[in-house]
C-alpha cells in the first residue's frame, strides 16, 4: 500500500496532479483527500486557498475516482473524502 501526503490547495495543477494518482493507482485502490471546509475557521489556509467540497469532488471524478464515502463529523475543520479507482 503506497502513501502520499500533499496540501490539494497547494499543488499548482491540481487536475494533472489528481490524473497522475489515478494512472498510478490499481483498481479498487482507495484515495483519501483531506482538505480544509470553507468559510473561516480558527485554523487552516485564508479562506481564498480553500478548496470548496464540491470542486474536490468534481476534480477527482474527472480524473477517474467515484466518491466512495465521507466522514462528514470526523475532523472539526476538514471534509475527510475517500474515493475509489473503479
Amino acid at each position: 500500500m503506497g502513501q502520499a501526503c500533499e496540501a490539494l490547495y497547494h499543488v499548482a495543477d491540481r487536475p494533472a496532479w489528481l490524473g497522475k494518482i489515478a494512472a498510478a493507482m490499481e483498481e479498487d485502490a482507495r484515495l483519501v483527500l483531506i482538505e480544509f471546509k470553507e468559510g473561516d475557521l480558527p485554523e487552516g489556509p485564508p479562506a481564498a486557498m480553500k478548496i470548496p467540497r464540491a470542486r474536490i469532488i468534481e476534480m477527482a471524478t474527472e480524473a477517474g475516482f467515484v466518491l466512495d464515502c465521507e466522514h462528514p463529523k470526523l475532523l472539526p475543520h476538514q471534509v475527510f473524502l475517500v474515493f475509489r479507482k473503479p
